[in-house]
């Protein structure tokens, strides 16, 4: 793929620049490796593919063969309600909401543009948030703590972008 071909580019560059600065090489074969370029995204969804995605992800238990956590599920709800990256989603933590302000403040050290990014919360985001906060806590509680999205490995650590890329494929399928 693309993405893998400018990964690998990426990575050869960094490795053959620090040969360089050690001085076990005195040139960059990757340097003047070049990959296609991003290309622009066209495809939205109709109104009628965003009202079927939100549906499956309701009750995702209720579509026969479609393989979705509902923390996922949720994810992928609160991606729809605010707009924002899957990263972002993924790594919320509740250290990052003001419930009173009904904000969630998004630290510049985990926004694209390394800049703290604050979101507004309507009402569904905060229900959708609550609804996450008592699913990893395998419990019902108003008491959020850690990760919105743990991952199911090691809770001290958020779900992976990744995720929602292979949930929206799951769900496409």
């Amino acid at each position: 793929s693309a993405a893998g071909a400018r990964i690998t580019r990426n990575v050869l560059r960094q490795a053959f620049n620090y040969a360089i600065m050690l001085e076990a090489t005195d040139r960059n074969p990757a340097a003047r490796i070049n990959v296609k370029k991003w290309g622009e995204r066209e495809r939205v969804l109709s109104d009628d593919e965003l009202r079927t995605v939100w549906a499956a992800c309701l009750a995702p238990q209720e579509i026969e063969g479609l393989d979705l956590a509902p923390g996922t599920a949720l994810a992928l709800r609160l991606a729809m309600i605010t707009l924002q990256r899957g990263g972002e989603i993924c790594g919320l933590h509740a250290r990052e909401i003001d419930r009173a302000g009904k904000l969630w403040i998004i630290p510049g050290t985990r926004t694209k543009n390394h800049r703290t990014h604050v979101v507004p919360l309507s009402d569904a985001a905060i229900e959708v948030i609550a609804a996450a906060f008592a699913v990893a806590m395998r419990k019902k509680s108003d008491d959020w703590t850690g990760y919105a999205f743990p991952s199911p490995r090691d809770n001290q650590k958020s779900m992976t972008r990744h995720a929602l890329s292979r949930a929206m494929q799951r769900l496409r399928d």
